[in-house]
């Protein structure tokens, strides 16, 4: 299929010391098969040369633009001053240290053109430490989802991920709502984008490629803040769409279960069951089952002791999942 016409589509590439990945990175851009783009490079108050290396980008291309940030601002932000700087009538995001198909802007494009979809998604490929690429749904998998069952399916972690690259969106769209750095930024921005998009379609074609070795901007995400973001999605679906989600309580139970388990710091241990404690007294509203909803309550009302008990109970029938929890990391 050919496209209808050639939207200018926008490309947000936040920097912050990618100098050793952002060749790659900055060649799978230039040599889409797809040429109306721009791309803006948001330096972050790089040390290590790749305000330069952006630079030399845009000197050869001027489809290339470069801007710095007075301060470290971080991801989030850095994006925001990006958008705001950008003109296409599509816009997208990609990280310094992942690349792209040849193909992505192209087949996007020619997606959200049989679809009419406000945002279109592709599967991402998983470039791992040791070079092997994998991928988790077939190729041929072509879906258009509602804002509601979207929203769901990131509720089930199934199809689509709360991650803001991997995807093009209606400038209208990014517009609507202000990236902020924050824990899980992509995330809540993902969430707010699906409530104002008219339909999403994925199409499983691998046309991403995540750097999953040596993603810098998609740093190490604690548990906790990675379930309070599930929480704040559990809670956008109770409320705005009546869907009450059949997960999101008996995982927190199980953040409960492996906090129990943690051997040192007292402190931290009892801080971390507190915070889970917390979100899952808010989910009272969510579906569960009888013993879901009596373990709920045991935690609420006997933090303490549920987690002495589950410790011991781990400790002692469980040996091998007990060792296993007492190395995870909750910090």
């Amino acid at each position: 299929m050919q496209l209808d016409n050639t939207p200018l589509v926008s490309l947000v590439i936040p920097v912050y010391n990618a100098k050793k990945y952002l060749p790659k990175c900055l060649d799978s851009i230039r040599e889409q098969t797809y040429q109306h783009w721009e791309a803006i490079l948001v330096d972050d108050c790089s040390t290590d040369g790749s305000m330069d290396l952006c630079h030399s980008y845009a000197v050869a291309d001027c489809r290339f633009k470069v801007i710095s940030t007075p301060r470290n601002i971080g991801a989030g932000e850095a994006r925001w001053l990006g958008i705001c700087q950008t003109v296409g009538s599509f816009i997208g995001f990609v990280d310094s240290d992942d690349w792209l198909s040849r193909n992505f802007l192209q087949f996007l494009l020619q997606y959200q053109q049989e679809t009419d979809a406000d945002i279109v998604s592709c599967q991402a490929l998983h470039s791992e430490k040791n070079g092997i690429l994998s991928v988790n749904f077939p190729i041929n998998m072509r879906c258009v989802y509602t804002p509601k069952e979207a929203l769901i399916q990131i509720d089930k972690e199934d199809i689509l991920y709360p991650v803001l690259w991997d995807k093009l969106y209606r400038r209208e769209i990014i517009l609507s709502y202000k990236i902020e750095t924050r824990t899980c930024e992509d995330g809540y921005a993902l969430v707010e984008y699906f409530k104002k998009a008219n339909r999403i379609a994925f199409t499983g074609l691998p046309l991403y490629y995540y750097n999953k070795a040596e993603n810098q901007l998609s740093c190490s995400v604690s548990r906790l803040d990675h379930y309070k973001f599930y929480c704040h999605l559990a809670h956008v679906l109770l409320s705005d769409y009546g869907y009450a989600s059949e997960q999101i309580v008996r995982t927190g139970i199980g953040h409960m279960a492996v906090v129990s388990c943690l051997k040192r710091h007292k402190r931290i241990r009892e801080y971390l069951g507190r915070c889970f404690a917390e979100e899952l007294r808010l989910l009272g509203d969510m579906r569960m089952g009888m013993r879901t909803r009596l373990r709920r309550w045991l935690i609420i009302r006997h933090m303490s002791l549920y987690m002495k008990v589950e410790s011991l109970v781990t400790r002692c029938f469980h040996k091998r999942r007990y060792k296993h929890r007492i190395v995870v990391g909750y910090a």
